[in-house]
């Protein structure tokens, strides 16, 4: 009985320290997939951060461009309505002119006429 015993007892601690050893490796590995899961997501999470920032700084040299299209095309804008603004000016003093030359000359007629 006490060979049986000391035979069972043997197989337990073989089998204990194989156990053992096996949790080790495991666990080892699993800290290895561990490590390997840990950099390959901050190198994904690198690549997606350049990634963004590329595309911001895409978004703001268009939007920085279409600001200076809109300021181009808001100064052609501003010059076209000086420049008619100052013709429809010009072209209304010369009316005004020509009616006032038109009107003196009427009155000027009529005094003659009422002169006489």
């Amino acid at each position: 009985l006490e060979d049986t015993q000391a035979a069972v007892l043997r197989k337990l601690t073989e089998s204990e320290g194989t156990l053992t050893e096996m949790l080790a490796k495991s666990e080892q590995l699993l800290r290895g997939q561990l490590t390997e899961t840990e950099a390959a997501l901050r190198r994904e999470a690198n690549n997606s951060e350049r990634v963004l920032q590329d595309n911001i700084a895409a978004v703001s040299c268009d939007v920085r461009q279409s600001i200076l299209s809109l300021d181009g095309k808001m100064e052609e804008y501003d010059a076209s309505v000086s420049s008619r603004l100052v013709e429809s000016k010009h072209s209304f003093e010369g009316k005004l002119g020509q009616s006032e030359k038109s009107i003196f000359g009427r009155v000027g007629g009529s005094e003659q006429a009422v002169a006489r």
